[in-house]
């Protein structure tokens, strides 16, 4: 993902897929955590200081666990990572 403009959780990027088929390819034993950061809004790249912000830490999915959630629902890698960051933030933060 990447920060939001509007506060809402945003599509997922290309390179988190990519990531899970180079670490499935290559028989790696990767997990993925996903992270939520909020608020959304006003965060940027640069220090952020004076600014309050939680981060939510996910629990760790295994590549099995996502391929199987993929298989399941029928959408990308990215986009079952994208759903599991949404499940850590409270609800207005949803598309």
């Amino acid at each position: 993902g990447t920060r939001s403009k509007d506060g809402k959780i945003q599509p997922p990027q290309k390179g988190i897929g990519f990531l899970i088929r180079l670490a499935k390819r290559r028989g790696l034993r990767t997990k993925i955590m996903p992270i939520g950061i909020e608020p959304q809004e006003g965060f940027s790249r640069d220090l952020n200081f004076g600014k309050e912000f939680s981060i939510h830490f996910g629990p760790l999915l295994s590549l099995e666990e996502i391929e199987n959630s993929v298989k399941e629902k029928q959408i990308s890698s990215g986009e079952i990572v994208m759903e599991e960051i949404a499940d850590l933030l409270p609800a207005g933060y949803s598309p």
